[in-house]
């Protein structure tokens, strides 16, 4: 059973951590747009260059080398007259990734870009830059708090392919108590994730799910969903046969997460790992 005492801990620190999280996107956003205006071609050159892959699973902007590349050339018009000696730099930062034929082919790119170098745009650019900073620092920061936390409270809760300590973070502090839910029907029940059924005489319809209760925990779901049907055969599994069965995407999505649910209220009741078995 949860150690109650930790639950609040962990729930105070997995919404500063889902605030954080909405504040980055929000930044990634506006550094997208400002990009558009002063060197629009970059972001679509690195993604063809694969490196976005590189970091498959998290922020392309969490890459130490993105965020030294914007703060230093905001914009094409300071990146067409950068020297030769910068291409080392970045090969060495990107360990690699960065080699000196694309350094010259983005400097080409750069000559003969569309954007517009305003002053005022490469500002905002580097400030957006300098705030994506502090919000990984203050992430990293909550990481050190909450891991451990986890780690004494419900650590199986991490051997389900796709939650990881953020994820575990959110189920742990909106769910809360476990013992308070006798059955996975009560939980889904209070997660909102029950369907609404419609009634007249012999005609029984199902409509949408009611959506009650704790809106962070439906997100955390809908997120472990989506990252466990990529990571889980069991749960890619039963997805597919959702969708097989003709329903729509987001209906296929809302059962899996249902299907999570079912999983954590198991591993939260037994303190026992996952398995194919609990899935069953």
């Amino acid at each position: 059973m949860l150690k109650s005492y930790n639950i609040e801990r962990i729930r105070r620190i997995s919404r500063a951590k889902y605030f954080l999280y909405q504040d980055k996107e929000r930044t990634i956003n506006h550094l997208h747009r400002y990009l558009d205006e002063s060197f629009p071609e970059l972001i679509p050159f690195l993604r063809k260059g694969g490196d976005i892959k590189r970091y498959q699973g998290r922020s392309f902007f969490d890459s130490k080398t993105t965020l030294w590349f914007l703060e230093n050339f905001p914009s094409a018009k300071k990146f067409s007259s950068v020297r030769s000696e910068t291409a080392e730099k970045l090969r060495r930062m990107s360990k690699g990734a960065f080699s000196l034929i694309k350094f010259n082919e983005l400097r080409n790119i750069a000559k003969n870009s569309i954007g517009v170098a305003f002053k005022e745009t490469e500002a905002i650019i580097v400030q957006l830059v300098k705030e994506l900073r502090n919000i990984q620092e203050r992430n990293e920061e909550l990481d050190q708090l909450l891991e451990p936390l986890i780690d004494e409270t419900a650590p199986n809760l991490l051997t389900v392919p796709g939650i990881g300590y953020r994820l575990a973070g959110l189920l742990i502090g909106e769910i809360g108590d476990a013992s308070e839910f006798p059955s996975a029907d009560k939980m889904i029940k209070f997660a909102g994730l029950d369907v609404r059924v419609y009634q007249s005489g012999t005609i029984e319809k199902h409509g949408a799910i009611r959506k009650r209760g704790s809106p962070l925990l439906r997100y955390a779901l809908f997120q472990a969903a989506e990252k466990s049907r990529i990571h889980c055969p069991e749960i890619a599994e039963f997805y597919s046969k959702k969708k097989s069965e003709g329903k729509h995407p987001i209906c296929a999505l809302t059962h899996t997460a249902r299907k999570i649910l079912r999983i954590v209220w198991a591993l939260l009741k037994t303190g026992q790992n996952y398995s194919q078995s609990i899935t069953d």
